[in-house]
């Protein structure tokens, strides 16, 4: 189907699509590697035109100026919908967090053994 001047294709979202077809890098197809087959969905949107996720999750084009992409998602309330720079901070904290917990923890392990023996 053509809608604008590209093409979107749906595929599974196992590597199989992506390895099978060794296709890189056009519009509308998945680009990955061979091993580990990690790919990227490349799609084409102007301003205004849209793409679905499933069928709860929509990425609207709302303006493009210079560089500047705006985009708009509508997503359940359920669905965590974050900037990757603050998604991969709120991870790093948690990640910070479990491994104080782990150090706690040895501590007081650590301690009891002592005050066992």
């Amino acid at each position: 189907m053509r809608d604008g001047g590209s093409v979107g294709f749906a595929f599974p979202r196992s590597c199989d699509y992506a390895c099978r077809t060794g296709i890189r890098g056009r519009a509308g197809r998945p680009v990955g590697k061979e091993e580990g087959c990690t790919k990227l969905l490349v799609l084409t949107r102007k301003s205004n035109q849209s793409i679905m996720i499933g069928d709860d999750i929509e990425i609207s084009v709302l303006s493009v100026v210079g560089e500047k992409v705006r985009i708009g998602i509508q997503a359940p309330q359920e669905v965590p919908v974050f900037r990757k720079e603050i998604y991969l901070e709120i991870h790093r904290e948690d990640a910070e967090a479990v491994t104080q917990e782990d150090t706690r923890a040895e501590v007081d392990d650590a301690l009891r053994e002592l005050g066992e023996g």
